[in-house]
């Protein structure tokens, strides 16, 4: 093969590899992290009962939604219910409990106080390192945490156990 066959060759699969990459990627972007959690779920987990298991999931799901008393609730004004099985999971021996969720609003601002309960039981088990939470990295538009809002910095695993502004 020719010099000029070779580059033109490796022309075509350089395109076709930024095509591909440019059409899929949203497509393939969370496949590779569900296939390595997959991976190591079969080959380097134990396998427990599910009554064995250390781990327990706590959801607000769709069914969390229909259920007082949260069907006539708006979800930025869930903080004391959520505080209370904070509170729970804490006492009833968590290990570790994570938050993968948003509060991209706060009732604080309006009514002085209303999250204090929720502040205090996330300090309280970040101040064990029982605390892991979520971030939200968005590509053009960041959500800015409730906590941009108000005067109260979340306390993470490793970091110091301040008290919150206001909220000791």
């Amino acid at each position: 093969m020719r010099r000029r066959d070779w580059l033109s060759t490796a022309a075509i699969v350089v395109l076709i590899s930024v095509l591909v990459g440019y059409l899929a990627n949203e497509r393939l972007a969370g496949l590779s992290i569900d296939y390595l959690f997959w991976l190591r779920a079969r080959f380097f987990a134990p396998a427990y009962a599910p009554a064995q298991s250390p781990t327990i999931v706590v959801a607000l799901d769709e069914e969390t939604y229909r259920r007082p008393p949260f069907t006539v609730v708006p979800k930025a004004m869930w903080t004391p219910q959520i505080a209370a099985v904070l509170d729970a999971l804490i006492e009833g021996g968590a290990k570790v409990i994570g938050f993968d969720v948003i509060f991209p609003t706060a009732i604080e601002p309006l009514i002085h106080g209303f999250d204090r309960d929720f502040l205090r039981s996330l300090h309280r088990a970040a101040g064990e390192n029982k605390v892991v939470l979520s971030k939200v990295q968005h590509q053009e538009r960041p959500i800015p945490s409730a906590t941009s809002e108000t005067s109260s910095p979340p306390t993470f695993i490793g970091t110091s156990t301040k008290s919150y502004a206001g909220y000791p």
